[in-house]
Order: C-alpha cells, then sequence, then structure tokens
C-alpha cells in the first residue's frame, strides 16, 4: 500500500459513534502489529484495520490532496525513557 491512498471498510468498525463500514479512510502506514493506520476525516480519528477489514480502492493511486496530508503528517515517536529501561 501506498500512503496517501484511500482504504474502504468492509465491516461494521464503531470509532467513537461512527460507523465506519463503506466509509473511505486515509492510508498512512502499516504498523508492527500489521494492522493499517487509517484517518478518517468523517470525525478526524484514527483507526488499525486489518487487510480483512479494508479494501484498496484504487490500489497505488494518491490524490493530490491526500499527497499534501501525507507530507504534513507524522506519527507519534516515543522519546521518554521509562525508570529502570522500560518502555
Amino acid at each position: 500500500m501506498k500512503p496517501g491512498e484511500y482504504l474502504k471498510v468492509l465491516v461494521d468498525y464503531n470509532l467513537y459513534g461512527l460507523n465506519l463500514k463503506d466509509t473511505k479512510g486515509v492510508y498512512v502506514k502499516t504498523l508492527n502489529n500489521g494492522k493499517h493506520l487509517t484517518y478518517f476525516k468523517e470525525n478526524g480519528e484514527w483507526a488499525e484495520l486489518t487487510d480483512e477489514q479494508v479494501k484498496r480502492t484504487r490500489p497505488g493511486f494518491v490524490s493530490e490532496k491526500n499527497q499534501r496530508f501525507i507530507d504534513r503528517t507524522k506519527t507519534m515517536v516515543y522519546t521518554f525513557e521509562m525508570e529502570h529501561g522500560q518502555g
């Protein structure tokens, strides 16, 4: 998957009161757990979805608008070290 392409949600998925089924989100990246970090403009929230929960709408295509969004988006980086080297 290419960051910025749309993913369509195939299943009922409640994201803070919004059912994502049949909505499109912007793919950001695949996480270490294999889930796809996806942004939904309808409520400004992020979801982690599996391959089975989404479908690529136009594989490899990224609109100019989505590219600008991806260019200015950075995922959180943990910089704080916990006591005794945990974290």
